[in-house]
């Protein structure tokens, strides 16, 4: 997997503080509903400033500017420090672009190095030519083939004094600060970012395919409601009665943790059987603040998340059957999330349909033989009426 990252870089002058720059990214930030902390480590939010002692810029980053698609945040700080305010953004080391512009002298120069399927703006050059210290060598080095598109950074070094340890920042992994390089971490909380909604699951990921007799499945549940205790998981389906399926080593992991539940089969109020665990005091954190970006909200959700595992055995006609519900217990009915391979197909034949096809499809583009039946779904294995 390669390298995918924002920052913005700004050009010092003569007269400008970094507290200026602080200042002014307090204030766009605390437009967006944050408010700054001096607790780095429960901070929702963070931004990373670096510069290079005796160097020409200050670089910013942080999960505020995971795109740069709109350059309206690199015009109003231009403005209002008075300088050339430059991103770079890199996507997975395929492709990377940079747009600098200045408010005073109206420069709004881009580049692209690389190939991405879909060009947000062309190369300007002519717009570079005051920007660079040889245009020429410029346009040479962002027009190279690179296998990591962020190579061409090297070179912007030499031709912007920009250093690498600035040019290529990652907001989750910031250099340390030592006798040549400054970092500064400022901290941000989303205001009134207590959530009140009743607990709702969801199922972020799961298993595929049909469970496999013997082997350990999984699915994880996260909360998209507010914090609540009580958590409740049903095993549904009618290979319960008479123990057609069972299920071993159950247990749930949680805040680096991991516990072994036990369930117990009971009558449902339909006079259906099911399995049955649920723990009254299992404490459901709450779903990240809305307005986080995009990264660190998805990273909140993971390390909040539930992981519950489980073996199933027995009668594997009827694996297509297992349906599991996991729910709060403060809000049973509309916060529950129900998982099992072919939900969203609407019956287990059309998933098998749907999987089988899928397969071929896939064998045909490798330039598989299309009578190979690795990975089907055999029909006659399964109950699907």
């Amino acid at each position: 997997m390669g390298a995918t990252f924002t920052n913005i870089h700004i050009k010092k002058t003569d007269t400008l503080r970094r507290e200026e720059v602080e200042e002014q990214l307090c204030t766009m930030i605390g437009k967006k509903g944050f408010k700054r902390t001096t607790d780095i480590e429960s901070a929702d939010e963070t931004v990373i400033l670096c510069e290079v002692n005796g160097g020409k810029w200050i670089t910013v980053s942080s999960g505020f500017f995971e795109t740069q698609s709109d350059n309206g945040i690199l015009k109003m700080l231009s403005k209002k420090l008075n300088t050339d305010v430059m991103s770079i953004s890199c996507y997975d080391s395929d492709f990377l672009n940079m747009n600098l512009v200045n408010s005073a002298d109206n420069t709004d120069a881009w580049v692209n190095v690389g190939r991405p399927e879909y060009e947000e703006r062309e190369s300007n050059y002519p717009e570079w030519k005051n920007k660079v210290s040889d245009l020429d060598r410029f346009i040479e080095v962002t027009q190279e083939d690179y296998v990591f598109a962020e190579d061409v950074l090297n070179h912007i070094e030499e031709l912007m004094g920009l250093p690498c340890v600035q040019s290529d920042l990652f907001a989750d992994h910031p250099p340390e600060s030592d006798e040549n390089v400054t970092v500064t971490i400022l901290g941000f909380t989303a205001a009134n970012s207590e959530n009140t909604a009743p607990p709702k699951l969801e199922i972020s990921h799961q298993n595929g395919m049909p469970a496999i007799p013997g082997e350990k499945q999984f699915f994880q549940i996260i909360n998209k409601g507010g914090a609540s205790k009580g958590l409740g998981i049903v095993f549904v389906g009618s290979y319960i009665e008479n123990d057609e399926i069972t299920f071993t080593d159950c247990s749930l992991e949680f805040n680096s943790m991991s516990i072994t539940i036990e369930f117990q089969k009971t009558k449902s109020a339909d006079g259906s059987y099911v399995l049955y665990w649920r723990d009254e005091e299992f404490v459901l954190p709450p779903a990240p603040p809305e307005n986080l970006s995009y990264n660190r909200k998805y990273k909140l959700e993971i390390e909040r998340g539930i992981i519950f595992r489980y073996t199933p055995n027995g009668n594997n006609c009827k694996f297509l059957d297992i349906t599991i519900c996991a729910a709060p217990l403060q809000n049973w009915t509309d916060g529950q999330a129900v998982t099992n391979v072919w939900q969203h197909f609407g019956s287990k034949r059309r998933y098998v349909e749907w999987h089988n096809k899928r397969c071929l499809e896939i064998w045909t583009s490798c330039g598989f033989f299309p009578d190979d039946r690795t990975g089907r779904i055999r029909e006659e294995d399964y109950e699907l009426d």
